[in-house]
This record gives C-alpha cells, structure tokens and sequence, in this order.
C-alpha cells in the first residue's frame, strides 16, 4: 500500500488562519508606530512654534515697553500677539497667542504665556516664564 505524503486541506487552512492573524496583528502594530510617530513630530512642531513665540517677548528689552505697567493703574492680563492660520507640520488651523501678566503687581516680575492650539482635537502646547520689570 502507498503512503500519502503531503498534507490535508485541514492542516494548510489552520497554518493559512494562523498566518493571516500574524499578519494583521504585524500591521496594525506597524501603523500605531507610524501614528505615534507623526503625533510626536506635529507636537514637536507646536512646542518649536510656542517656544520662539515665547523668546521673542521674554528676551526683548527692556520689559516696560511690552507690558505698560504703573502701581496706580495695574493692567490685567494683555493679550501681545494672537493668531489664527497655519504651520508647517501642523495639521489643521493653528491658533498662537502670546500674553504677558504682572501677577505680584506692579513693578514687578512679568509672566510671558505662549500658547499653541492645532489639529482637529485642539490639542494646547504651553510655554511660560518670567521676566524681571
């Protein structure tokens, strides 16, 4: 009698199922990569943006000329520069705001708050720091 070698439809079925559950696995995994990576570079971009938005207020001098500052008549919060448009590397609109407070009155230290808002979750990068009046 002549022995069969090779294998049953059952066996190549069951290696094909578990092939293809490997495969998709493999690339759902690579795209997740991929998407972690572009939302790491687009935020990357904003932290940029914020930043030099930050340290073109915060390295001016002398402070008084940006923030107007008198003990009789101490300002509120001013809104310094504020846009809506695009970046590069950024998706969506780009909303950019710089805003200068004098928290511990006048004179005093000078807050410098730079914010950048993008994509379509309105995801918020935020710089600060303080400036001697």
């Amino acid at each position: 009698m002549k022995k069969y070698q090779g294998y049953t439809i059952i066996e190549v079925l069951v290696t094909v199922i578990a092939g293809a559950i490997f495969l998709i696995a493999f690339i759902r995994l690579a795209g997740g990569a991929t998407n972690l990576s572009i939302r790491a570079a687009q935020r990357i971009a904003a932290e940029n943006l914020a930043y030099n938005n930050l340290r073109q207020y915060a390295n001016s001098s002398p402070a008084r000329s940006i923030y107007p500052c008198s003990t009789t008549n101490p300002q509120p919060t001013v809104t310094l520069t504020s846009s809506t448009g695009s970046a590069p590397n950024l998706p969506g609109s780009v909303t950019q705001e710089v805003k200068a407070d004098a928290p511990y009155g006048c004179p005093g230290t000078i807050l410098f708050t730079s914010s950048v808002t993008y994509g379509p979750n309105a995801q918020k990068v935020v710089y600060a720091t303080y400036a001697e009046f």
